[in-house]
């Protein structure tokens, strides 16, 4: 029989997650394992618009917003849980998809081959060691799932994806900005052609 010691179960109060979070119980129960639910309060750098772009520190929970909400979790928790589970809580703060993109980036890579296979077949990718210690994700540390590697992929894009649209918003103001500054040019160019010809026509 398989022994799982520990569950993990993120959530984001949404009604998949609840549903997840029911599954997880089930599964808690029956290999008799300590559940942990973790939230993840997204902080996205906050970009204010103007004659230029700005991109302003991100804003953290401050310790009250925080406790009252690992309150409001564990309250949650438990009345949708009960006492049969044993459970703690963790909330982390950050960006999952771009932190995971940090994560792909710095992961090493290499080519390699089973040693079941002839040496000149060759495979592409991280030892399950650093795919292990970067995600915590499989069950050890010496195979990779597809389903993990799936997961963590389609993250990375969605992270990759957040990046790309933010400079592109940065971008797009500060041509906007670059834009205005041209024209405004233009206008002052204009009005002092306008006086240098009023002024050589007065001198004919």
């Amino acid at each position: 029989m398989i022994e799982i010691r520990h569950i993990l179960c993120p959530t984001d109060f949404s009604e998949a997650s609840r549903r997840a979070l029911d599954h997880a119980v089930v599964l808690a129960k029956w290999y008799d394992s300590t559940l942990t639910i973790l939230h993840v309060s997204a902080v996205q750098p906050v970009i204010a618009f103007g004659a230029g772009a700005t991109v302003l520190p991100p804003v953290f929970l401050t310790a009250e917003e925080r406790r009252q909400l690992l309150a409001s979790m564990k309250t949650s928790a438990e009345a949708e849980i009960g006492r049969t589970v044993p459970f703690d809580i963790d909330l982390s703060e950050g960006n999952p998809v771009t932190e995971i993109l940090d994560k792909v980036a710095a992961l090493p890579m290499a080519t390699w081959n089973y040693k079941s296979q002839d040496k000149t077949i060759r495979h592409m990718g991280p030892m399950a060691q650093d795919f292990k210690a970067a995600f915590e994700l499989g069950e050890n540390d010496r195979t990779i799932t597809t389903v993990d590697a799936d997961g963590v992929a389609l993250a990375a894009i969605q992270g990759l994806n957040q990046k790309i649209d933010a400079e592109n918003k940065e971008l797009r103001s500060a041509l906007q900005s670059r834009d205005a500054t041209i024209a405004d040019l233009q206008k002052r160019l204009s009005q002092i052609e306008s006086i240098l010809g009023s002024l050589a026509s007065t001198r004919k």
